[in-house]
């Protein structure tokens, strides 16, 4: 699918010929820890991380090691990368912008972290079904360090940033070698994409930019933006603050300070209205008694 295979090139350096389109993004990763790693392989998913990622490397005969970040941060560290590597480490899985944080790797960030896996001669399973909901560029691996791209699988897809979430196209691109593994493993298990999904897909790669219109809603003013009431804070400093309703009119404030895990336990022990949004009033709607009212005659 040439359409497919120009998009997944313009965000990566490799040729168009080292695209291989899947079913759905998912696909393409368990494609990938299929065609890499052998039974006892490690690969570093940093936390937070999107469920299906260490499940998908069981089943590849992987074994996911979670690494975490430094309390009171959400983005790993080579420092952290390192703490969790050991000579069975093939593989991390980096995913800016992030789910399910949302935080993006900067270019200093992510120049670190592709310093650090070239270092140590680890694969870089790169994320990017995120890269267009973004309001500033994302930088990707390929692009902070081109020298990375004989270790560097993209995966991405059309399900968030062209809103077709259902139709299931995915794409890796990658080495040669790497590509054409994976393009067996695909041959004898799901083969190509359905013609009606792949019309689809085309039709969205060569439509408008449908993550505009978020760009476009950012730039008004804050009055107009403000529509639900902030139920949880977070500041740059990792200083959260709950506000809840504790009883029918009582709002309760705690200050969690530097520590995430107690904010996460206060948020999920909340009573089930907590969380909701808070809705405008809604308009006055005339009764039928008003509708069907004889119109009323000014005096005189």
């Amino acid at each position: 699918m040439v359409d497919v295979q120009r998009r997944a090139a313009a965000a990566s350096p490799v040729d168009a010929s080292h695209v291989i389109v899947t079913n759905r993004a998912k696909q393409a990763l368990f494609n990938t820890f299929t065609a890499l790693l052998k039974p006892g392989d490690e690969a570093l998913i940093p936390a937070p991380y999107w469920v299906p990622r260490p499940s998908s490397v069981r089943l590849s005969h992987g074994s996911p090691v979670i690494t975490q970040p430094y309390v009171g941060a959400l983005k790993v560290t080579p420092d952290n990368l390192e703490a969790a590597r050991t000579p069975s480490t093939r593989a991390i899985l980096p995913c800016s912008p992030n789910n399910p944080t949302g935080l993006v790797h900067d270019q200093s960030e992510l120049h670190t972290i592709v310093s650090w896996t070239m270092e140590h001669d680890i694969w870089i399973i790169s994320d990017e079904t995120y890269d267009d909901l973004d309001f500033r560029p994302v930088p990707a691996p390929g692009q902070v360090e081109p020298g990375v791209t004989d270790r560097l699988i993209t995966v991405g897809t059309v399900s968030k940033s062209y809103a077709m979430t259902g139709w299931r196209v995915g794409w890796r691109s990658g080495p040669e070698k790497a590509v054409d593994a994976a393009t067996a493993i695909q041959s004898h298990t799901t083969s190509n994409v359905s013609r009606i999904t792949q019309a689809a897909a085309r039709a969205a790669l060569n439509g408008p930019d449908v993550t505009a219109g978020f760009r476009r809603r950012r730039g008004r003013p804050p009055v107009e933006r403000r529509r639900y009431h902030r139920v949880v804070r977070c500041s740059r400093t990792s200083t959260a603050e709950l506000r809840c309703r504790t009883g029918t009119t009582t709002p309760r404030t705690v200050d969690h300070g530097q520590d995430p895990q107690r904010l996460a336990d206060d948020v999920l022990h909340l009573p089930p209205r907590a969380l909701q949004p808070r809705r405008s009033p809604r308009p006055k709607v005339p009764s039928v008694h008003d509708r069907n009212a004889a119109p009323k005659v000014p005096d005189a």
